[in-house]
């Protein structure tokens, strides 16, 4: 029968284990549970997770899905019977099959090279099976039935099959289950004592499935459940558990029937999951939401691939089983174990969170000892990731604009001749309304903007409401917006300026601070960061950043940018909940150069770097601060101001004070749907810097924080290098790409 579509509002899970011991007390508790109730969640157990599969003389049952090592592999979303049986003579081995569509007969399939440990004898294929077929294979014990597909044909039940034999090595016991209800499939499992291996939906509440034997080198805790798939996903990330396969529940449901497995911690092993793709061969690997997209950015590969139709065409779902390293480039690490550590932790992450692109720079004592990049820079290109590689770096671009500040006060920068005192030198003390920018206080206002120094906007101690000044990025609209508060009886702050009783984080400050740039210069902030601050000191590549098609400079160098994947990911969304459509160029607000100076710069790490030891006197020549301004950036607001908050906030740079001491100073940098970046100055003269061409799961919320790429990759670097830092190589890789 066809399969039905999948809708998605919030509802309770439930769910039944499958792992032997518990199964039939979870499936009587769950099977009788009614939508609106939940099962207690330790009715879920996971087993068997630590065990290696594959090991010895005996072959896995399903090494395809079982087994990451890397394999040719094919698939097919929308093939004829025939077309699924050419690939066959060419050495390939038909692996999962699923119907795409009844009229015309067309089938979803997946393929693996049938050579080395995926090789197996005996394949077969029937795309017309009746019943009676099926039945006269499944009594045959020298066939295996591997997977299958139900369809009608005519008003008659077809089954498309796949088999292997079932002799020697390659024997297993086995059973299907055809057209049974979710109770009566789950039972089957449990008096079994089976693992599903194939899942499909088989008409209004049944349900045909595949299983062997959960015992051996095939052994896996499994859970077989109902839920949302929202729902599915957040089980199988509380569990680190693989989402072999989803089916509909039934027509119109809000619910699938979900098989996950547990994740075999013990062999590395890394799958992903993805649902509501479509075949679009147009857009390619650029589309988010295609098929091709997918095995690309993981490096992976379909072992599994169902089609389900809905109102808007056929959607697949995929479950990729990993298939390809992550590609390096960049410096040689010369035989230095923490730098393979380091290099390993990278890429081990990029593969867990999808993140397509990313680079990495490490500068101890102001030399550059470790240049990386790492996967793609452009997926639809397969361009490689080169440490020279500009990323976007967000707010990271507030430590520019922070130190363009800095400069000017340091360079005895007076007020111009249109400001009301004009002369005046610029301090951490000025007022930029009233100073700097014409003001009056609106009448009857204790507090007001006239208040506020560049040292509040640098600490982000404006107090300001952040609702209403977010978006207002000339020191005109922000006068109008106090007029309008005042007006309407409308609070403009939480208190008054530097108590930092109610400071809020607000990227408005910062575009304030680049108006300051180019009222006191004359210059945008762009060119006076250029001239000022990079071009001494070698560095020529940290540009306003671009939206990935516009046709300037960057594009040769400036990597393309990808929404969010996440561990299990599903269609990409930004934050907006807005669909992915290939490349990223939501994040266009960022290129605006009015908001350059909070969150539009990219950059390289190594040119950042560059930059950011000029600051500190760790390398000889040019510097971009002295020491009096570079302390400046290091002065600490007392931890009693503001409960809470980190008590190492200095001047665009953030103390590092809830990690160990001797960590330093940072600042990092999101965009949603396309970057994570990350500066840092630990206080042992180790420095480095990385940046994303993708924003990962762990941006979501706290739960998943603990899974993202940036934070994980923080912690883990800093593990690395409080342990073994001094065991880092002692070179200079700066001349190398042309820095002094």
């Amino acid at each position: 029968m066809p399969k039905h579509p999948v809708s998605r509002p919030s509802s309770p899970v439930i769910r039944a284990s499958v792992t032997r011991a518990t199964l039939l007390g979870a499936l009587l508790l769950g099977a009788c549970i009614p939508p609106g109730e939940a099962p207690d969640d330790d009715a879920i157990e996971l087993g068997n997770d630590e065990q290696e599969v594959g090991v010895g003389t005996t072959p896995l049952a399903y090494p395809e899905l079982d087994l990451n090592v890397v394999t040719n592999s094919l698939w097919r979303a929308s093939a004829t019977a025939s077309e699924v049986a050419s690939l066959m003579p060419w050495g390939y081995r038909l692996t999962s099959i699923d119907v795409a569509s009844e009229q015309p007969l067309r089938f979803a399939a997946t393929y693996v090279q049938n050579s080395g440990p995926y090789q197996r004898t005996g394949q077969g294929w029937n795309a017309y099976a009746t019943e009676n077929d099926l039945q006269n294979m499944l009594a045959n014990p020298a066939l295996r039935v591997v997977d299958i597909a139900p369809y009608t044909l005519g008003g008659e039940r077809r089954y498309g099959v796949v088999w292997l034999d079932n002799t020697g090595a390659q024997y297993r016991d086995y059973q299907v289950v055809l057209h049974v209800p979710y109770a009566s499939l789950v039972m089957a499992a449990n008096n079994f004592g089976g693992r599903v291996t194939d899942l499909h939906a088989d008409g209004p509440y049944l349900f045909s499935a595949v299983m062997i034997k959960n015992t051996g080198v095939d052994q896996r805790g499994q859970w077989i459940g109902i839920a949302t798939v929202d729902q599915a996903i957040n089980l199988a990330d509380q569990h680190d558990a693989r989402v072999l396969t989803l089916e509909p529940w039934t027509l119109d449901s809000p619910y699938v029937v979900y098989v996950m497995e547990a994740r075999l911690r013990a062999v590395g092993e890394r799958t992903w999951w993805a649902s509501e793709l479509i075949d679009d061969p147009v857009g390619g690997v650029d589309n988010d939401d295609s098929l091709y997209h997918a095995p690309k950015r993981f490096g992976g590969r379909y072992a599994k691939l169902n089609a389900y139709p809905t109102s808007g065409g056929v959607r697949y779902f995929g479950f990729l089983a990993d298939n390809a390293p992550v590609p390096t480039s960049g410096s040689d690490n010369a035989g230095n174990a923490t730098l393979d550590q380091i290099d390993d932790t990278v890429r081990d992450l990029m593969k867990r969170e999808g993140i397509p692109g990313a680079t990495l720079a490490i500068v101890k004592n102001g030399k550059l000892i470790h240049a990386k990049g790492y996967g793609y820079a452009n997926l639809a290109t397969s361009r490689t990731t080169q440490p020279t590689d500009s990323f976007r770096i967000a707010s990271v671009s507030k430590t520019i604009t922070g130190t363009a500040i800095l400069r000017m006060i340091q360079d005895g920068r007076v007020l111009p001749r249109s400001a009301p005192k004009a002369g005046a030198k610029l301090t951490l003390d000025t007022h930029p309304w009233g100073d700097l920018w014409p003001y009056t206080p609106p009448a009857g206002q204790p507090i007001h903007l006239g208040q506020i120094t560049i040292r509040n906007l640098l600490e982000h101690a404006t107090d300001l409401d952040n609702d209403r000044f977010e978006w207002a990025t000339a020191p005109a609209t922000w006068v109008t917006t106090e007029q309008n508060n005042v007006a309407t009886g409308t609070a403009s702050f939480k208190g008054a300026p530097g108590t930092l009783a109610n400071a809020t984080y607000m990227n408005a400050n910062y575009y304030m601070l680049g108006q300051v740039v180019t009222s006191v210069t004359g210059q945008p902030l762009a060119t006076y960061v250029r001239d000022t601050l990079l071009t001494p000191v070698g560095v020529g590549r940290v540009l306003p950043g671009h939206v990935t098609g516009a046709a300037d400079v960057l594009t040769t160098y400036q990597a393309f940018t990808y929404n969010r994947p996440g561990r299990y990911f599903r269609r990409f969304r930004d934050l907006q909940g807005v669909l992915g459509d290939g490349p990223n160029d939501r994040g266009d607000w960022a290129m605006d150069p009015a908001l350059l100076a909070a969150s539009g710069y990219a950059a390289s790490p190594l040119e950042l770097l560059r930059m950011m030891v000029s600051l500190n006197g760790a390398r000889p020549g040019a510097r971009a601060l002295d020491n009096a301004s570079y302390w400046a950036i290091r002065d600490k607001v007392s931890p009693d101001l503001q409960p809470g908050w980190c008590t190492g906030r200095g001047l665009a740079w953030w103390g590092n004070c809830n990690a160990p001491t001797g960590r330093g100073y940072e600042h990092g940098g999101y965009l949603p749907g396309t970057t994570e970046a990350v500066a840092r100055m630990r206080d042992d003269g180790i420095e480095f810097v990385f940046a994303t061409n993708s924003d990962s799961l762990g941006n979501l919320d706290a739960l998943s924080l603990k899974h993202g790429f940036g934070g994980a990759l923080l912690d883990t670097l800093d593990q690395i290098l409080d342990a073994q830092g001094g065991a880092l190589p002692d070179r200079d890789l700066f001349p190398a790409y042309g820095m002094p």
